[in-house]
């Protein structure tokens, strides 16, 4: 079982990386062409991020089982810019 939850660590760190960086291209894609379906769209990337969250909870390990419950506890947190295209997705300008 515990290495059957280390690969599944390994592949909620893949799900959880690809979500991360579509979030990130949303923003891309409304920073290059604002538009009104800004909030439908994050409402439904949220959704999605939901879904995979409540499908990956139980099969993650200790560490990635802490980062699932921070992520879904902090949801709006996270994705705040998502519907707020005027706050930056980072808090680095270096890295921007």
């Amino acid at each position: 079982m515990i290495q059957l939850r280390g690969k599944y660590n390994l592949l909620i760190g893949k799900v959880f990386k690809d979500l991360i960086d579509e979030g990130f291209e949303h923003e891309r894609i409304w920073q290059q062409n604002p538009n009104r379906h800004l909030e439908r769209r994050a409402i439904g990337f949220k959704a999605k991020v939901e879904l995979t969250l409540r499908h990956w909870s139980d099969k993650a390990g200790y560490e990635a089982g802490k980062l699932l419950r921070t992520l879904k506890l902090k949801a709006d947190q996270w994705w705040y810019f998502l519907l707020h295209p005027e706050v930056p997705p980072d808090n680095n300008l270096a890295e921007r």
